[in-house]
């Protein structure tokens, strides 16, 4: 029960990708109870769970291939999906949620996502995208990144441009380091 909605979900679809799932469903009866979550009358409770995100993770596991699910989801609904996932250590689902979070351009909330999911592989290229990108620092951005993070970034992107400005030559390797002739021992 989510909220105060009762869903009627096979086990198996719950106990094949999460193992807190799965220890759940194998927790003895109290008393004359059937077990938890085998009944109406005896359903899993899952408080503070949102019935919305709820129905987004489900979109995912009830997806005949939830690996690599075709499904047209914006950001927020596979941001749903990874948090109740990494909540219940569904591996899977949750490598598929990161996959499909990267494909989308919102890199100061990708930022937030990388550090509230624990996400490094989304930090670095996030961050160089805000460095670069023509665009200047939003009010959304702020509140993505908080305001000594948005401090720092657009410290870094006055010096990438004061750079940028004192080397043009140079503009497109900014990050890399320059290149010097190498000296040649001889003998």
């Amino acid at each position: 029960q989510v909220e105060m909605t009762l869903y009627r979900i096979p086990p198996t679809e719950l106990t094949k990708t999460s193992p807190v799932f799965r220890d759940m469903f194998q927790m003895p009866p109290d008393g004359e109870n059937k077990p938890e979550g085998m009944s109406d009358d005896n359903p899993i409770l899952l408080h503070s769970i949102l019935q919305i995100d709820w129905e987004r993770l489900l979109n995912v596991l009830l997806h005949k291939t939830y690996l690599d699910p075709p499904l047209d989801f914006r950001i927020e609904q596979w941001i749903s999906v990874l948090k109740l996932s990494t909540l219940w250590e569904m591996n899977a689902v949750r490598a598929v949620a990161i996959k499909k979070i990267e494909s989308f351009d919102d890199h100061a909330r990708k930022i937030d996502i990388a550090r509230e999911y624990k996400i490094p592989d989304y930090f670095l290229p996030a961050l160089s995208q805000l460095i670069t990108r023509p665009q200047p620092l939003s009010i959304e951005d702020l509140l993505y990144l908080g305001l000594m993070c948005c401090l720092k970034v657009a410290s870094i992107r006055e010096r990438v441009n004061h750079y940028w400005t004192d080397h043009p030559r140079n503009s497109t390797n900014v990050f890399w380091a320059q290149r010097r002739p190498s000296i040649r021992r001889r003998g």
